[in-house]
């Protein structure tokens, strides 16, 4: 149990006289764009943003354990299409990206409001990606809703998407390494940070830097993401790696 079926885990099943294995098929993960401001084509042009997200979906979903599907666009013009988007679509784990804020423009409470979801995780205190779902829908799907911003994004696959694709497949979480951050980063109230990092030669990290959460030029860098908890005293810090 939890251990993935690999090339030489089936031919050693085979060996043993084993026709048939019992496994946890990959979970199908449909992401929903939302963001009537978003282009998918070309440059961004005032006040239009070229979507950053959705390129990077296919893999960061495959990294973490996930069957990605086509994903599709819907507009953020109400709660009811979007229910409607969520309720039809193909998957075991849907994807949101956008409007998971509390703001009136924010869609994806209301819209699982509507659908009669189980709001599990409602928000984390976190820098980048505080305003990231969880919700259990009633037919038994999942949904993960991701800020709309690419590095916040980034961090509420790790955060979540990560962690439920690893339970709906039957592994376990690993420990995370740790390491030494060789400066303090700039202060943050009483919320945690995630910084992208990079290790020097002499084996401690050192932050990326350009990691504002619209931004994937930090994170493009990262060796590591490091989990910089409120009141850091230099003790080392858990690492979060990578999807891909």
């Amino acid at each position: 149990a939890g251990m993935p079926v690999t090339p030489t885990v089936l031919g050693l099943a085979a060996a043993g006289g084993l026709d048939e294995l019992r496994v946890h098929p990959r979970p199908r993960v449909v992401a929903l764009l939302t963001g009537d401001e978003l282009v998918h084509a070309g440059g961004s042009e005032e006040p239009l943003v070229r979507d950053a997200v959705g390129p990077a979906l296919l893999g960061w979903v495959r990294a973490l354990g996930g069957d990605p599907q086509p994903h599709g666009e819907v507009p953020d013009t109400d709660e009811v299409t979007l229910a409607g988007a969520i309720e039809s679509a193909p998957a075991d784990v849907v994807l949101t990206s956008g409007g998971a804020g509390a703001g009136a423009a924010d869609l994806v409470a209301p819209a699982l409001e509507r659908l009669g979801a189980r709001l599990v995780v409602d928000g984390v205190d976190v820098r980048p990606g505080h305003p990231q779902r969880l919700a259990a829908l009633p037919d038994g799907r999942w949904l993960v809703a991701l800020p709309g911003n690419p590095y916040a994004a980034l961090v509420a696959a790790l955060t979540l998407l990560g962690p439920l694709l690893a339970a709906l497949t039957g592994r376990a979480l690993p420990e995370l390494p740790t390491g030494h951050l060789d400066a303090p980063p700039p202060p943050r109230g009483g919320t945690t940070r995630i910084l992208p990092v990079r290790r020097r030669p002499d084996g401690a990290l050192e932050p990326v830097g350009r990691d504002r959460p619209g931004n994937l030029w930090g994170p493009a860098l990262a060796e590591a993401f490091a989990v910089v908890p409120p009141g850091w005293a230099e003790e080392p810090v858990a690492l979060l790696t990578p999807p891909g």
